[in-house]
C-alpha cells in the first residue's frame, strides 16, 4: 500500500511538472510574440518599445496565439485526418477528403467572423479613430492573411509528404531528414511574417482591453513645464491640448499623432498630468 501511494504521488508530481513547463513555454511564447508585435507596430511611427517589462506583451501575444490557434485548428486537424487515412485507397475517399477540407476551412472562416465581431464590440463607446465596421473588416482581413501565412508551411509539408510517399516504395515510410528541416525553417520565417501581418492588420483595430492598440482621440493634460514651453508644437488651452490621436501608451511615455500635419510626438509620462478620453 505505501508503495502504491508513493507511485501515485510521483505521478501527480510529474503531472504538475508537465503542466508547469507547458505554462512556462506558452507564457514565454506569448511574451516574445507580444513584444515583437508591439515593436513592429510602433516602429512604423519611428518609435520602439525598449521597455521589456510590460504586462501587455503577455496580453498581446496571448491574443495572437489564441486567435491563430482557433483559426488554424480546423484545417490542421483536417490535414492530419487525411494524412492518417491516406493509406486506405477506397472509392469515394477523394470526395470524403474534399468534404473534410471544406469543413476545416469553414470552421476557420466562422472563427474569424466571430472574432471580428466580438473583439470590435468591446468598448464601443470609446472615442476610437476608426468606426466599428472599419475595425471589424480590418480584423477579418488581418486574421485571414495571418492564418494563410501560418498555414502555408503546414499545407506545403503535408503535400510534399504525400508526393514523396507516392514516389517512394510503399514499404518505406521514413521521410527524408531534410523535409522537416526545410519546412521547419520556412515555418519560423513565416511565423515572423505572421507577427508583422498581425501588427499591421489586426493589432491596430482591437481595443487595448483585449490586448490590441486601436488609436483613440484624446486630449492631454500637460505638465506646468510643457504648458509654458513656447516652442511646443501642440496647441493647448490652459494646459489642455487640442484633440490628438493616442497611438501608444507605456509606463514611461505616450506616443501621439498631431491632427492635420500627421507628425508623431513622444512625450515622457512624467510630463503628462492626465489623459481625457
Amino acid at each position: 500500500m505505501p508503495k502504491e501511494k508513493e507511485d501515485f504521488s510521483e505521478s501527480i508530481i510529474a503531472y504538475l511538472r508537465n503542466i508547469a513547463s507547458s505554462v512556462g513555454v506558452i507564457g514565454a511564447a506569448s511574451y516574445i510574440a507580444g513584444y515583437l508585435i508591439s515593436n513592429f507596430y510602433i516602429g512604423k511611427f519611428g518609435g520602439s518599445a525598449f521597455n521589456l517589462v510590460q504586462s501587455r506583451y503577455f496580453a498581446t501575444g496571448g491574443l495572437f496565439l489564441i486567435l491563430t490557434s482557433l483559426s488554424l485548428i480546423g484545417p490542421v486537424v483536417t490535414f492530419a485526418i487525411i494524412d492518417r487515412t491516406e493509406k486506405r485507397e477506397k472509392r469515394g475517399e477523394a470526395i470524403k477528403n474534399i468534404i473534410l477540407v471544406f469543413l476545416g476551412f469553414l470552421l476557420s472562416a466562422i472563427t474569424i467572423w466571430y472574432a471580428g465581431n466580438i473583439l470590435t464590440s468591446v468598448n464601443s463607446a470609446s472615442n476610437f479613430v476608426l468606426n466599428v465596421q472599419t475595425r471589424r473588416t480590418g480584423v477579418w482581413l488581418g486574421l485571414l492573411v495571418t492564418s494563410i501565412a501560418l498555414l502555408t508551411p503546414i499545407l506545403l509539408y503535408f503535400i510534399a509528404k504525400w508526393v514523396i510517399q507516392k514516389l517512394m516504395s510503399k514499404k518505406t515510410q521514413i521521410l527524408p531528414a531534410w523535409l522537416s528541416l526545410v519546412f521547419g525553417s520556412l515555418a519560423i520565417f513565416l511565423f515572423i511574417i505572421s507577427l508583422w501581418l498581425f501588427s499591421e492588420f489586426v493589432y491596430p483595430y482591437i481595443p487595448p482591453a483585449f490586448g490590441g492598440n486601436a488609436p483613440t482621440n484624446v486630449q492631454i493634460i500637460l505638465s506646468d513645464y510643457l504648458s509654458t514651453t513656447e516652442s511646443l508644437p501642440i496647441q493647448h488651452t490652459e494646459g489642455i491640448s487640442e484633440t490628438v490621436t493616442l497611438i501608444d501608451q507605456t509606463p514611461t511615455s505616450i506616443l501621439i499623432q498631431m491632427p492635420g500635419t500627421g507628425k508623431v510626438i513622444e512625450i515622457p509620462y512624467s510630463e503628462v498630468k492626465g489623459i481625457i478620453r
